[in-house]
């Protein structure tokens, strides 16, 4: 009941303070970091370059919480690593998914995506009558996903490797593709900033990141 109670006070603490962060606070045990100080403040920086994040409101009331990171392939990288760290994988394990990576980083553009909605009817972004829609804006280019897929509740596991994320959140993943039918690719090269935008009838999030 102990710790239940110091959650509790401190989610109303955070609470109160809401009109001072740019982000919802955050119940729960805290996400789990690297033992290592300087791998923790290196993935830290990479993952703030590549993330955007915004919020959507009615009003007072809030209607929607979300982020997306890029998965650029310094981003990548970094993310099977760190994640070989937590779970103490093999070599010839990490090379596999690195592998995995480099064949899916060739044929899209991928955000990861985390959001929460007030109104559980409207955390419906997977889906093709979806309220929201989903558009990678890159300078003059506006591309529409390739595939849209519900990965599921957050977890301290993802957490893990994008802790912006809270535990009531939903993770998507959002795939654009990175070349037309004539092999050329959509996005230019040297595209410094990307926007991952969701806009609706109840608003519009603009989610902006590095590019590649």
């Amino acid at each position: 009941m102990k710790r239940w109670a110091l959650v509790l006070a401190g989610a109303i603490a955070a609470a109160g303070s809401a009109a001072c962060r740019s982000s919802p606070p955050t119940l729960g045990d805290p996400p789990p970091t690297l033992e290592n100080g300087e791998a923790e403040r290196s993935y830290q920086q990479l993952l703030e370059r590549y993330t955007g994040r915004a919020e959507v409101y009615s009003g007072f009331d809030t209607q929607l919480f979300a982020g997306a990171t890029y998965q650029a392939w310094p981003f990548r990288e970094a993310r099977v690593k760190r994640l070989a760290g937590f779970q103490r994988m093999s070599p010839e394990e990490v090379e596999a998914r690195l592998k995995a990576e480099r064949a899916d980083w060739e044929k899209f553009h991928v955000f990861e995506l985390g959001a929460w909605t007030q109104d559980h009817q409207f955390d419906d972004f997977d889906q093709k009558d979806s309220v929201w829609r989903i558009a990678l804006v890159a300078e003059s280019v506006e591309l529409l996903p390739a595939e849209v897929v519900r990965q599921g509740r957050v977890d301290q596991n993802v957490r893990a490797l994008y802790p912006y994320m809270g535990l009531f959140w939903v993770q998507y993943r959002v795939a654009f593709p990175r070349q037309g039918p004539n092999g050329s690719a959509l996005i230019p090269e040297g595209t410094k900033q990307l926007m991952l935008r969701l806009a609706s009838t109840l608003g519009r999030a603009d989610l902006r990141t590095a590019g590649e």
